[in-house]
């Protein structure tokens, strides 16, 4: 199969349905080395909203102990921020994928 498009787009818009093991999968069966580049990129884009959700439990359970301050929400609310932007950008360079000839 030379046409990787599908594939390629799928690595970046599982970022929805399966974020971190479609595209580790699609990096570690794949043979052709644009697939790989594009399987490892979109791991890359998902990792940054899976660490956001992490530091995000983290900081409500250490404020179950300490007070919430301005500064931790204002950090959380900047990472979600990114994350979204992120997941934005997948979609589009997803899109992108399905199109390019």
């Amino acid at each position: 199969m030379k046409d990787h498009r599908i594939l390629n787009g799928f690595a970046y818009f599982s970022v929805i349905f399966a974020p971190v093991i479609f595209p580790s999968i699609v990096w570690i069966v794949a043979k052709d080395p644009t697939v790989k580049a594009n399987a490892k990129s979109a791991l890359i884009f998902h990792l940054i909203p899976g660490i956001t959700v992490l530091f995000t439990i983290v900081m409500m359970r250490i404020s179950y102990l300490l007070d919430f301050s301005t500064g931790q929400m204002v950090a959380v609310s900047v990472l979600y921020l990114l994350s979204f932007v992120i997941i934005i950008h997948a979609l589009f360079i997803g899109i992108k994928q399905l199109i390019a000839k």
